[in-house]
């Protein structure tokens, strides 16, 4: 009888050729450990259980249980006897480092112990490091189980970059909270750690990123997670196959400048090579400059509350990756027609004594910025995303019929409305009505309209979602659009493919006077095979 009969006779509960089976699998076991150790020219050390892991099949650790061992360690000890006890274990571990130097450019990721090293992503990062003149800081992990440890050998190679705690200025250090590293959400109640002082690398195999509400005056307060540089075998269960989708290979690039830093998530490619900035970096030591970008999504525009600083940084990113696209959200504020104003006179009042007096110039201001991002990069397609600024204000202002009392605006509005009722998007119509140039270069999203870009959904706002009201959410626009990255909450999140963009408005607005806000300037920049990266401006500042 072969193996593959046995296992089944085995899973069945026939244990009639219990004797040969366990005979056959310790034979293996002294087998693949003699392979062990030719392979990796060391008699020191025993076969590890993921190698006998990919070498055992069809027999697995489930099986070793039935054929009368407890786990994967007694059964080796038991055939091949006790290793000498040299192992690294995390909670041994308590390595706490800072910054030499203020002005300093790291990259950071986690490793999990016990688990298979993607060695060709380490190289990447090498490669990184010896490019950037960066630090390397590498956050351990618990095994994902009890018996996982590393070698002698993978602990030296990994030892001068070791940290399980890294401050790199006073607004931001990583910790390792030794989580377990298939916990789906590993940000879940760190909010309140340091008590806002300040932001935090956690380490994760996922990537994920919060930004948690402060005083407006504060520096923002970021969680995020690394990625990580092992490839592990998670179990075929449940949790092991949402761990295994969730996994990223990859870091966060930190970079330093006095009390201010940045932070930019990194996706290894397929070939476990990765792009920053303008640079691509690979396993064999090549560093060679990028191509252009995907696409950039743009944090909410809200022309005419747009932060002047935020708007230099957008400009500045698209000049920089070149995209193919660049999709705006909430362009047009509407603040002009406002639902939530109508019955606040002393809004009314300042309105109309500002630039946003009437519909119609605030619509041309929105063409003449429109005619700028046209003018300085005119080999750019602009998508227009509908939002609920814009169109949804204007149509909803327009189909109430509120334009007929408010006769600042009535004249210019009756086009306006012929187009609602002809089904067209107002807006649209209007600007290209009033500069018919901007054809070639914008087009308007409508809202049963998907574009995708490598993969990933770029034109849904994330005001809505199937059947609820929870698309303002991350984990509803997570069930609602997939991979995806959308606007609207002017705070930056990452869950799981999830991602939405913050904003390019002030970060206080009258409405929000005096409440901790997370709003917070970011845009997210794709490139080939749907790998991303977010840009959070601070003062304008985008990278260091």
């Amino acid at each position: 009888m072969d193996k593959l009969e046995l296992v089944k006779q085995l899973r069945s509960g026939d244990f009639s050729s219990l004797t040969e089976i366990k005979k056959i699998v310790s034979e293996d076991l002294i087998s693949i450990n003699q392979e062990f150790i030719s392979l990796f020219k060391d008699d020191t050390t025993k076969v590890t259980r993921d190698f006998w892991r990919k070498k055992a099949k069809p027999f697995t650790e489930s099986d070793l249980t039935l054929i009368g061992w407890r786990n994967f360690t007694t059964f080796k000890e038991e055939i091949l006897g006790k290793d000498e006890d040299n192992s690294i274990r995390r909670e041994d571990m308590d390595i706490v480092k800072q910054f030499t130097s203020k002005n300093k450019t790291y990259f950071v990721t986690s490793v999990i112990i016990g688990e298979r090293l993607g060695i060709d992503l380490y190289n990447s990062i090498k490669t990184f490091a010896k490019t950037r003149k960066a630090d390397i800081v590498i956050l351990p992990m618990k095994p994902l189980s009890k018996d996982g440890e590393w070698t002698n050998e993978e602990y030296e190679l990994l030892s001068p970059y070791l940290a399980t705690e890294f401050v790199f200025n006073s607004n931001l250090m990583a910790y390792d909270f030794m989580l377990n590293s298939q916990m789906s959400n590993p940000l879940t109640g760190l909010g309140r750690y340091g008590q806002k002082e300040f932001s935090l690398i956690v380490a994760s195999p996922k990537q994920q990123m919060i930004s948690v509400p402060v005083s407006p005056s504060r520096m923002p307060h970021i969680l995020l997670s690394t990625g990580s540089m092992s490839i592990p075998e998670y179990r075929k269960s449940r949790v092991g196959r949402f761990s295994e989708q969730d996994h990223i290979l990859g870091g966060v690039v930190v970079e330093t400048k006095g009390d201010l830093f940045h932070v930019r998530h990194i996706q290894a490619n397929k070939d476990k090579s990765f792009r920053d900035l303008n640079t691509i970096y690979y396993p064999d030591g090549l560093s060679l400059p990028m191509e252009d970008s995907e696409a950039i999504v743009l944090g909410d525009w809200h022309n005419g509350f747009t932060d002047p600083t935020a708007r230099k940084s957008s400009f500045e990113q698209i000049k920089f990756y070149n995209p193919k696209l660049v999709f705006l959200h909430d362009f047009v504020d509407s603040y002009s027609i406002s639902h939530h104003t109508q019955h606040d006179i002393k809004t009314k009042v300042r309105r109309n004594e500002s630039k946003f007096a009437t519909l119609e110039n605030e619509l041309n201001m929105a063409v003449m910025e429109l005619e700028v991002f046209v003018k300085q990069f005119p080999n750019v397609k602009f998508k227009i995303v509908a939002s609920n600024h814009s169109p949804d204000h204007i149509v909803r202002y327009l189909s109430e019929g509120r334009w007929i009392e408010d006769t600042i605006n009535t004249k210019f509005s009756i086009d306006l409305f012929r187009d609602v009722v002809d089904g067209k998007d107002p807006v649209e119509e209007y600007i290209f009505r009033k500069s018919p140039g901007l054809r070639g270069n914008v087009e308007f999203l409508k809202r049963d309209q998907d574009v995708y870009v490598e993969g990933i959904l770029c034109s849904s706002h994330g005001d809505k979602a199937s059947g609820s009201s929870r698309g303002a959410t991350p984990i509803g626009k997570e069930l609602s659009f997939g991979s995806s990255v959308t606007g609207h909450s002017h705070t930056v999140s990452i869950l799981r493919n999830a991602w939405t963009v913050g904003t390019n408005s002030y970060l206080t607005l009258d409405y929000t006077v005096g409440n901790p806000t997370s709003w917070i300037h970011a845009n997210c920049v794709i490139f080939r095979e749907g790998r991303r990266q977010m840009l959070i401006s601070v003062n304008g500042k985008w990278k260091g």
